[in-house]
């Protein structure tokens, strides 16, 4: 119940007990909401916002930022597609990716553009100069081409038709292709027509000669190969060590007739590790192997002979050898058993590109 006259500050009457004391007139001391000035009235009102508004802003660092950055990775990826990965790592690339992360951060670090130079530095996160070239050498690596990695040094040197520290001027001194497969020739007729006379032997049809190209020590392959003969084979099979010991030596007689010394064994205990013997020809003792096998020739000529016997009445209890050679018969038709003798050459070229060679040689002297 208010009373007529009474204070305007006693404003609380009956069962107003706990509530709390009125302020007195005009407010507490200090006790002022608003830290504004007081304006007179009729005053303007001062503009209202933060203090750096009356600063200018750089919205415009964040589009450009972003746009740099975009450019720098089509620049990336036409380098790369043109098979330049090589120039990825170049200096001039890292210091053009500086550049782009200096501008990047700036967009970052100016209120405005801030979102936009975010988004930036996601695309400069994801395409840079690592990034690219590593997905440049994992392209490389699944498909087997290396041509984007290569320098132009590299792919000049990669097309050397020598061999790398041998001197040219010995490699095309040896002999042509045409005259190791001559002296080949010669030598295997020889050798089948003693052992068909001495022990009654046929031939089967040969496998074909082979021409294994050598890697010239930068990266491709040189103008010289290796030549294999055609592997010649008899149709009968040879048991026993006093029949093979024969064939030996009527093939002795026929290298001492071309000044070749007699046939060296590689199945002898100490050419090589007895496990290493067991493995390739079934044992370490040469009475006990499945295979016997020997080679002689020219060696300054770098022409070499070889012959081998497969006897398989001394294979292993498990069967391997003969397993083996069933395989092989499977995809040459080559007897399972019998006398083989081929030879293996050194490094040669054809007659017909040693001119050749010689002129392009020209170009890395």
């Amino acid at each position: 119940m208010v009373i007529p006259g009474e204070a305007t500050s006693n404003r609380y009457v009956a069962n107003s007990e706990g509530a709390p004391p009125v302020p007195p007139p005009g407010g507490y001391r200090g006790a002022q909401r608003s830290r504004a000035p007081q304006l007179p009235p009729g005053a303007p009102q001062p503009p209202t916002g933060s203090a750096s508004d009356g600063k200018p802003k750089r919205a415009w660092m964040g589009p450009v930022a972003l746009a740099v950055a975009g450019a720098f990775v089509v620049v990336l990826l036409i380098v790369w597609n043109v098979g330049g990965s090589h120039t990825l790592y170049g200096f001039n690339m890292l210091a053009i990716q500086l550049a782009v992360l200096a501008v990047v951060l700036v967009a970052l670090f100016t209120p405005g553009a801030r979102r936009w130079g975010s988004l930036a530095l996601a695309v400069c996160l994801v395409a840079n100069v690592a990034t690219i070239g590593a997905a440049g050498a994992l392209t490389s690596a699944y498909t087997g081409n290396y041509e984007n990695l290569k320098t132009d040094e590299q792919k000049f040197w990669e097309k050397y038709p020598g061999i790398k520290d041998e001197e040219p001027i010995y490699l095309i001194g040896a002999p042509s292709y045409e005259e190791y497969k001559a002296d080949a020739d010669e030598i295997l007729l020889k050798v089948r027509e003693r052992l068909t006379a001495d022990f009654g032997f046929t031939w089967t049809e040969p496998a074909d000669e082979m021409k294994r190209p050598i890697r010239n020590g930068y990266g491709g392959e040189s103008w010289f190969f290796t030549y294999t003969s055609q592997k010649w084979m008899t149709n009968e099979a040879v048991h026993g060590v006093s029949d093979k010991t024969a064939v030996v030596n009527s093939i002795n007689s026929v290298a001492a007739d071309f000044g070749y010394d007699e046939l060296y064994s590689l199945t002898q205990p100490g050419y090589r590790d007895d496990k290493v013997l067991e493995q390739l020809y079934g044992s370490a003792e040469p009475t006990e192997q499945a295979i016997w096998e020997f080679y002689t020739g020219d060696y300054d000529a770098d022409f070499t002979l070889y012959v081998q016997m497969v006897d398989l009445s001394m294979d292993n209890a498990d069967g391997k050898f003969r397993k083996d050679r069933e395989d092989w018969n499977a995809r040459t038709g080559e007897p399972l058993e019998g006398v083989i003798v081929y030879v293996v050459t050194g490094p040669t070229i054809s007659e017909d590109d040693e001119v050749a060679f010689d002129e392009l040689l020209s170009d890395y002297e």
